[in-house]
């Protein structure tokens, strides 16, 4: 498989899945993934970002591989939004290290509250410091803290994903 050639091509979820196929199956196709979100020139790494969500929906350990170097490339400022999307999306969804749990927590937060970050980007943040906060008592405040003031000028998804994080803190607390 020639992955560049592939994700030229305007894919589809169908693509990405098969493409996600293929990477599995031959797991040296996913450095050349990796590489591909990391450096590669647009729109080649925002479709990469959307075939590794679908190879660690199937392939956690994969994830596990890039976490540290994943957690660098969202501090980077000169990727496309999906990118950061796509990769707070697999933070929220697969385990988070302890030993970056404190990090990613607080980087969440900030993006949710920056107005200037894409919708998507900034609700994906919001899962992943609930997600983050959910066991702690006071990180879960800090996080009801913070719906209180997005919820008044957020966005249509940051409310509906902020009023289902709400409801699940406050029966918590």
């Amino acid at each position: 498989m020639q992955l560049a050639s592939r994700l030229e091509k305007n894919i589809n979820k169908q693509a990405a899945v098969a493409i996600a196929t293929e990477i599995i199956q031959n797991e040296a196709l996913f450095t050349e993934l990796w590489a591909t979100i990391r450096t590669g020139e647009p729109p080649l790494p925002r479709r990469a970002a959307w075939v590794l969500e679908s190879v660690v929906a199937r392939a956690p350990w994969l994830w596990q591989r890039i976490y540290d170097e994943a957690v660098e490339v969202i501090q980077e400022e000169q990727h496309h939004g999906a990118i950061y999307r796509n990769l707070m999306k697999l933070f929220a969804e697969q385990a988070v290290p302890e030993r970056h749990e404190s990090f990613l927590y607080d980087l969440a937060l900030q993006w949710v509250l920056l107005p200037q970050k894409p919708v998507a980007v900034r609700a994906q943040a919001l899962s992943l410091a609930a997600k983050i906060a959910a066991p702690i008592p006071e990180l879960r405040e800090e996080v009801l803290l913070v719906l209180q003031e997005i919820l008044e000028w957020g966005e249509a998804a940051i409310q509906s994903r902020g009023k289902k994080i709400g409801k699940r803190f406050s029966k918590r607390s």
